[in-house]
């Protein structure tokens, strides 16, 4: 990626049709000029986040805003890509998002459309056609194309609720959706993921018809990714009546993604960001996490 200083502004070429090689396992990728087109598309229709590491739940460095696709002097076709830096990291108040029942209609009835996402560059072929049978049409792979991304799976919940109390029905039908067995399978899968030692990344995002987030992270202390993500399921419920109250309101004005963390059973607001700047609340401060535990190191 190229910058520019003086405008916040971005541009880099990301993606091409030449081959791409991971010495890692030893196998080559080669993405075709359709495949570039259709990048393009999702990040014409919403714009991307500029992960440090692919790691989402560390604030952004910035957005990437549009793309198009051009033939290079090789005859391969390269995804150009254009976008704004962040501009500056402010320092954040705590807020007290918790919710009054006061005014909030129960949603007596929620119907929830699941997938689950994860990266199958981190299992052997085998152990991700696995993953991608056992989910069936909840499967969503994310090709994040590191020699070894962040080993992370992650509840993705299109949002179709405003600011409601669920009162035990997002719950029951969050373990109707996922499947009652997922905390115990997930676990089995990190166990055979490539370099397994890594800390599991166990998440939840909640997804605005605007292309914006609320996202929830169950980040154990040690490797137990099957309590990460028991726990993820149990509090699931509150994070999205606050998603829902943050749909409707302006306590974060322009938000664009919100990322809070669970900690001793209650959800902590982490960052937020706006079009131009990232927000850290003092808790995110003191809490941050140790970056190196989560990716690809020696074997």
């Amino acid at each position: 990626m190229n910058s520019n200083a003086n405008e916040r502004e971005l541009t880099g070429i990301i993606l091409s049709t030449r081959p791409v090689d991971f010495p890692e396992d030893g196998h080559s990728v080669c993405f075709t000029r359709d495949a570039l087109e259709g990048v393009a598309a999702q990040i014409n229709e919403r714009q991307i986040p500029l992960n440090r590491e692919h790691l989402r739940f560390v604030p952004p460095l910035g957005h990437v805003t549009s793309a198009q696709v051009e033939e290079a002097e090789d005859g391969e076709f390269e995804l150009h890509v254009k976008g704004t830096y962040v501009t500056q990291t402010v320092e954040e108040r705590d807020l007290d998002l918790s919710l009054s029942s006061d005014g909030l209609l129960n949603a007596a009835d929620v119907q929830l459309q699941i997938n689950v996402e994860f990266t199958p560059r981190n299992f052997d072929p085998d152990v991700a056609t696995e993953i991608a049978d056992h989910l069936g049409d909840k499967a969503r792979q994310n090709e994040r194309w590191a020699e070894l991304p962040p080993l992370e799976f992650a509840l993705v919940v299109p949002m179709l609720w405003g600011a409601v109390r669920f009162a035990g029905a997002f719950f029951d039908a969050l373990g109707q959706a996922a499947g009652q067995s997922l905390a115990s399978k997930v676990a089995s899968w990190c166990r055979r993921s490539r370099q397994p030692e890594r800390v599991p990344v166990i998440a939840i995002y909640f997804e605005m018809p605007n292309g914006r987030f609320v996202s929830g992270y169950s980040i154990s202390s040690g490797r137990d990714a099957e309590s990460a993500v028991s726990q993820l399921l149990q509090h699931a419920e509150c994070l999205a009546e606050i998603a829902g109250f943050l749909s409707q309101s302006q306590i974060l004005p322009g938000m664009r993604d919100a990322a809070f963390f669970l900690q001793d059973g209650e959800w902590q607001l982490g960052w937020w960001n706006d079009d131009r700047n990232v927000y850290e609340t003092s808790w995110f401060r003191g809490n941050r996490p140790d970056l190196s535990q989560f990716l690809d190191g020696p074997e």
